[in-house]
């Protein structure tokens, strides 16, 4: 696999990446369409014939929040390790994700590579691999994640 200098993913987009945690799987997005972490607490959570696990409250509005699992399946219940709603940008609106753990780090922390052929699936929000220190991660943007939560029809327990 040949790295892929700066022409996909959060290189291109900022030189600040967020990286989730979520069961063990690494996921990155753009630092710059993060639009603020809430407490997992204040999440109002909802019926599971939802996608969504339930809606936080910013700016006077409610947004979605959505749950999932380390192989980004959509939960209906959150797991007690789940701590942090981050709350994404999506065009005009907000959606949010639970991770257990979130950290800023800068672009060039990252080694970004092409997805391999196996992994090019047209449902995947995936756009590219990254490498953080020894684990791979897959990259993202706010609008390729939200609207894959939003149209999964996948649920598991938690």
């Amino acid at each position: 696999m040949s790295r892929q200098e700066s022409s996909v993913g959060v290189s291109t987009v900022n030189s600040l990446s967020a990286v989730l945690d979520i069961d063990g799987l690494m996921l990155l997005l753009p630092q710059n369409e993060l639009r603020t972490l809430e407490p997992v607490g204040d999440v109002e959570q909802v019926s599971s014939e939802h996608l969504e696990v339930g809606w936080i409250s910013i700016a006077d509005q409610q947004w979605p929040v959505f749950c999932v699992s380390g192989d980004l399946t959509v939960m209906d219940e959150i797991p007690k390790q789940r701590r942090i709603a981050v709350m994404l940008r999506t065009g005009n609106e907000l959606a949010g994700i639970l991770c257990d753990e979130i950290k800023i780090v800068r672009s060039e922390e990252l080694s970004v590579y092409p997805l391999p052929a196996s992994l090019r699936v047209p449902t995947s929000p995936l756009t590219s691999l990254a490498i953080y220190g020894d684990t791979v991660g897959g990259i993202t943007s706010s609008d390729h994640l939200i609207n894959y939560l939003r149209q999964s029809k996948l649920r598991t327990p938690a």
